[in-house]
């Protein structure tokens, strides 16, 4: 098989204050100050001639483009190769005036997520006296490698360290796999829904409750078009073996998606297969989305789940079949088949062991 591939998406609140501020939090050593500049901000949009409510959201993105210039700035010099949202805009219209495109995925893309809330937002919980941003980062495809797990964590470990963060219900870690832009062959996709679709139930106990058929990543079993067939003789929803088995009879990835993820693309779904559609052969983006986890920098919670999405990847490519068919036959209805059983059968022994001590303290 050829090399997988992986990328990260981080959501995470970034606290700034003023200068000449008082820090809420004086004997925390993480920068707050000089991260954004609302004089620089005021200068500049200063007797600009816009409607008021044009103007608020001017200041609103120039002070998130200091912001991400700051952070992007820390991670080039840590040698990531880092862009913000304003150098997109500027090469896209580089390339519109016929400059060369910029390969897309290639940098680490520091830029916000407007669907996070933070502290102060709508009763949202925290220290509502910092000015907080909506920051993601996002990765560049990368070579499923131990250097680019290394990374991934420093990374994460440098951000926690420099900068004053906190995630929460509203931040997600989201882990895309794939082969490139090559996707993945057929019969591993039609292995990889039905291993999902086997083993949703028991990957939930790897996540907070919260994180269980939340809007933002919900479940397969609640939501996808498969779980609403009815029996065609009684009338009734199909068993959850009858389920899997009507995975295992799709002859195309396309029937796969479609039981899986409805019409209109949700990108709320805990497992996102919309992008490994045949009509996207050419895409850049060729990946499964794993968007179950919550929000974190801690190192060792991203690597672990980064093994275990590609572990799952891993072995639906891996294995033939008509052996996947036969495993996950004899494991749907098997209640005694625990999820420390199923990381162990993927070959993530350390997984096991290090989730087998996390299960039941997530509730």
């Amino acid at each position: 098989m050829n090399s997988l591939t992986f990328g990260v998406e981080l959501e995470f609140c970034l606290a700034t204050l003023p200068e000449g501020a008082k820090d809420p939090e004086p004997f925390d050593s993480r920068q707050v100050y000089s991260i954004s500049d609302a004089n620089a901000v005021n200068n500049l949009t200063k007797n600009q001639p816009f409607h008021p409510a044009n103007l608020y959201y001017l200041k609103q993105r120039l002070q998130n483009d200091i912001v991400q210039r700051h952070l992007a700035e820390t991670l080039i010099s840590a040698g990531f190769p880092a862009i913000t949202d304003a150098d997109v805009r500027r090469q896209t219209a580089e390339a519109a005036q016929g400059a060369a495109e910029v390969p897309q995925y290639k940098f680490w893309h520091v830029t916000i997520d407007p669907s996070i809330r933070v502290p102060g937002e709508d009763n949202v919980p925290g220290i509502a006296a910092y000015e907080w941003y909506k920051m993601e980062v996002v990765s560049p495809v990368l070579d499923y490698t131990p250097q680019a797990l290394r990374q991934v964590k420093k990374l994460c470990k440098l951000i926690h360290r420099r900068y004053c963060t906190f995630t929460n219900e509203w931040c997600g870690l989201h882990v895309h796999v794939g082969q490139g832009s090559k996707g993945l062959p057929d019969y591993a996709i039609r292995s990889l829904a039905a291993l999902i679709w086997t083993f949703e139930d028991r990957l939930d106990l790897l996540h907070p409750l919260h994180r269980v058929n939340d809007e933002a990543c919900t479940s397969l079993y609640n939501t996808a078009p498969l779980a609403g067939q009815l029996d065609f003789e009684t009338d009734k929803p199909l068993h959850i073996r009858e389920q899997l088995e009507t995975i295992l009879a799709c002859r195309s990835v396309d029937q796969v998606v479609h039981l899986l993820n409805d019409e209109c693309p949700n990108y709320g779904h805990a497992y996102n297969l919309w992008n490994l559609r045949s009509q996207l052969h050419q895409s850049d983006k060729r990946t499964i989305e794993f968007r179950q986890h919550e929000g974190t920098l801690d190192p060792q919670r991203v690597g672990n789940w980064i093994e275990v999405c590609v572990g799952l990847v891993k072995f639906a490519h891996q294995v033939p079949p008509d052996r996947m068919g036969a495993f996950l036959k004899s494991a749907v209805d098997n209640e005694e088949y625990t999820i420390d059983n199923l990381l162990l059968s993927i070959g993530l022994p350390r997984q096991a062991k290090y989730y087998g001590n996390a299960v039941g303290k997530l509730a």
